[in-house]
């Protein structure tokens, strides 16, 4: 537990909000403290993936595009983002 509390980086899996209830700010909610909160443990970057169509969404938080991802996990393209805290 304590190495991993210690480690630099973290990984964002998922993100999702139910359809009912896109477009209430709750993503940039939880986007927002999440950061504020691995910022405040001393974290340096986020790392995630994404579909392509998430791309401009996770530029909107201040994610900066790496690569498209080596993982086809569920069949699909991912793409590779970070966040330099």
């Amino acid at each position: 537990d304590v190495y991993k509390r210690q480690a630099p980086n973290v990984v964002v899996m998922s993100v999702v909000v139910a359809p009912a209830h896109q477009g209430k700010g709750y993503s940039t909610a939880l986007m927002n403290e999440f950061v504020k909160r691995m910022s405040g443990m001393g974290k340096k970057t986020i790392h995630l993936i994404c579909k392509h169509h998430h791309i401009s969404l996770y530029e909107k938080f201040g994610y900066r595009y790496t690569q498209p991802s080596a993982s086809r996990h569920g069949g699909a393209k991912w793409h590779e983002m970070i966040m330099t805290l």
